[in-house]
């Protein structure tokens, strides 16, 4: 009986690890996240349409110059990260930029927070 008990447990412990394996998360494409980014700036900052448009295409153009980018050093990433910021604050009105701004410092202690969770950093020795 304790065979059978045992049998059943590891079965199960092994169909609930190979089902969880399965769960990945599906990747967006650029268009998408762009289209989320421009949407969701439309909604916090007022947008006009025009001024979403220019946003989604400035997003999308930045996703697809960060992947092919992703490879180069973390300094070149914050250069196109900067000049994609300094074209998205270009398109807003001073009132949206001010909200803009907001936006970021909100979202950027979240950020750390959870890059943080995901892996401790290595210590060199």
């Amino acid at each position: 009986m304790k065979k059978v008990f045992y049998l059943l447990a590891m079965m199960m412990l092994f169909i609930t690890s190979s089902y969880a394996q399965q769960q990945k998360r599906n990747r967006v494409n650029p268009e998408e996240k762009a289209e989320r980014y421009a949407a969701k700036l439309q909604e916090k900052l007022s947008l006009s349409n025009e001024q979403k448009e220019k946003i989604k295409q400035i997003e999308l153009k930045a996703l697809n110059e960060n992947a092919k980018q992703h490879k180069q050093d973390a300094e070149n990433r914050k250069k196109y990260i900067n000049e994609k910021q300094a074209k998205v604050e270009a398109v807003l009105t001073p009132e949206q930029l001010e909200n803009f701004k907001g936006l970021k410092k909100e979202h950027h202690p979240a950020q750390r927070k959870e890059r943080n969770k995901k892996a401790p950093l290595k210590q060199e020795m």
